[in-house]
């Protein structure tokens, strides 16, 4: 009889943890598939603003080189410096200083402002390290001209001076005859570009705990197998650019979501980033810069609340479940020893 009361409260205790499991792992599951639409239509949201900011930067760049385009006073300087060319002569000396003014004003688009002439020699440049250096331009160079500045596609590149990912703008510059002198060019600065991608959103309603937790950021492809972050900056972590001997070597970026992206699609999916940290993303091609843009929120994040409800759930469970156990036994014992004094 009493192996058979142990027996049946073993059974009772089984199934109850059993019980609790599974109601633990089916809350998990259905908090879990709760929170995935609602965070998509975040990250959704934040994608569409991200582009917004895109083409902003683009366009105030764009707005400001057709100002320098258009500009008598630019265009009459840099003719000076590209036909005369002797730096003793007032006339160029006045022609340098008034360029050399005007194009280090505040310009947080640009990392430098540069005249070539038609051989590829750089007389003029805000950076001081170019300046009489051969710098023909090459295939990798966004080369348009004046009335084509609105429909430009830019060429994602790796530089051959500093190894670096760049994209160079440049448009030819011509005399009173039509007849071309040389290129004026400007290096983006793409560390602002990829600071301002990053910037946090504000906070939303149901989506405050998320904001610090997003990851926006672009991509570009350098090459047929190289894939990294539009921007200058260089990153820690596995995926840093590693400067070895003057040598630096970009390692390539990988995952479901900048894969599609780049392959000219857009969609949002449960993936591994390029830190092989699972996350839920969305993914844009954006075809008049030819890069990607990724918003991404690690699941662990997005499933901390269900995490949580289901812990607090089983570990209640499991307390009541040894209570009533312990409950049982007690009154087994009871019995036993009020059995045993009559």
């Amino acid at each position: 009889m009493q192996r058979w009361q142990h027996r049946f409260l073993s059974y009772v205790l089984l199934a109850c943890l059993s019980c609790t499991s599974f109601t633990a792992f089916i809350t998990y599951i259905s908090l879990r598939q709760a929170a995935i639409q609602p965070t998509f239509e975040f990250l959704t949201e934040v994608t569409q603003v991200k582009i917004e900011q895109s083409d902003h930067w683009f366009d105030q760049l764009k707005t400001d080189f057709k100002a320098d385009l258009t500009d008598i006073q630019v265009k009459k300087y840099a003719g000076v410096l590209l036909t005369q060319r002797l730096k003793t002569n007032p006339e160029y000396q006045q022609a340098y200083n008034y360029l050399h003014k005007h194009f280090n004003q505040s310009y947080q688009q640009r990392l430098a402002t540069s005249l070539i002439t038609n051989s590829g020699m750089v007389i003029f440049s805000t950076d001081p390290n170019q300046e009489g250096q051969y710098r023909p331009l090459q295939n990798t160079t966004t080369y348009f001209k004046l009335e084509n500045i609105d429909d430009f596609a830019p060429n994602f590149y790796q530089s051959a001076t500093n190894q670096l990912p760049m994209i160079t703008l440049a448009t030819p510059l011509f005399d009173q005859s039509a007849t071309r002198i040389g290129v004026l060019t400007i290096d983006l600065n793409l560390s602002d570009l990829d600071q301002w991608i990053r910037q946090p959103m504000a906070q939303g309603e149901n989506t405050g705990q998320l904001v610090g937790e997003m990851e926006s950021y672009l991509v570009g492809g350098l090459s047929l197998n190289t894939n990294t972050f539009v921007s200058q900056n260089i990153r820690g972590g596995e995926n840093k650019i590693n400067i070895t001997k003057d040598v630096i070597s970009i390692p390539t970026l990988k995952s479901n979501g900048i894969n599609r992206a780049l392959g000219m699609e857009n969609g949002q999916g449960l993936y591994l980033n390029y830190e092989q940290i699972p996350v839920l993303g969305v993914y844009r091609w954006l075809p008049a810069y030819r890069f990607a843009l990724l918003v991404e929120v690690q699941q662990g994040k997005v499933f901390s609340l269900a995490r949580f409800r289901a812990g607090q759930l089983f570990v209640g469970g499991l307390v009541f479940t040894l209570a009533a156990y312990f409950g049982l036994l007690l009154i087994k014992i009871w019995f036993q020893i009020s059995s045993s004094t009559r």
